[in-house]
């Protein structure tokens, strides 16, 4: 497919088996809820291989992590909608703030009939496996320095609303990274732990015509 959509660990923890056979395969995936250990959930695909070995599922790694009020996101793919545009584009500028201190600006766009854009100015900060957190400061004083983008990749559009749209959470975590599909991730309601309690939705990027 184009674009490849998983909606995968929310609370539950998840185990992914692919099994190879004679020319075909079976990806199994397996849910289970800790607050509900008398139930799970299954579903299983019968597809084929064109190969003997096997292959190893590697985990994603991501480098960059940012959350944004839910309502700006909202507002902008819905003037994305209304512009006829197909491309959700986010970019990722820093700047060096002095030993061990950056800020970034962050710039959301859709271009369709007319173009609309968003930014947002952020502190930069480092997550204890090393990737990038981006945390929002409550001012742009910033905006004037001159910025090196570090990232910036093209999603596509009616993805990203057809997901946010229904959205009641206030903020939306995206995190990214080289070669691996973007990943939205928002607190369950009632929810108290970010690191347990979410729904994720991961999109593909495409290329970028422009």
């Amino acid at each position: 497919a184009k674009h490849v959509l998983w909606m995968l660990e929310s609370a539950a923890s998840c185990t992914v088996e692919l099994r190879g056979l004679v020319e075909k395969a079976s990806v199994e995936i397996r849910l289970s809820d800790p607050s509900h250990p008398d139930h799970d959930e299954s579903g299983r695909l019968d597809t084929y291989v064109q190969e003997d070995t096997t292959t190893n599922l590697q985990g994603m790694e991501y480098e960059y992590q940012v959350t944004f009020a839910t309502s700006k996101v909202k507002d902008l793919l819905r003037r994305g909608r209304k512009a006829h545009a197909e491309l959700f584009v986010l970019s990722i500028s820093t700047v060096a703030r002095g030993p061990n201190k950056e800020s970034a600006v962050v710039t959301l766009k859709v271009n369709g009939d007319i173009e609309f854009q968003q930014t947002f100015w952020f502190a930069v900060g480092k997550k204890m496996d090393g990737s990038i957190m981006i945390m929002e400061t409550p001012s742009k004083e910033y905006s004037t320095d001159k910025y090196d983008e570090i990232f910036r990749n093209s999603f596509p559009l009616s993805k990203i609303d057809a997901f946010v749209r229904c959205l009641s959470a206030p903020t939306i975590t995206v995190t990214l990274g080289k070669d691996v599909p973007m990943m939205m991730q928002y607190l369950l309601e009632g929810g108290i732990d970010p690191e347990t309690q979410y729904i994720r939705f991961l999109v593909a990027a495409v290329q970028d015509e422009d």
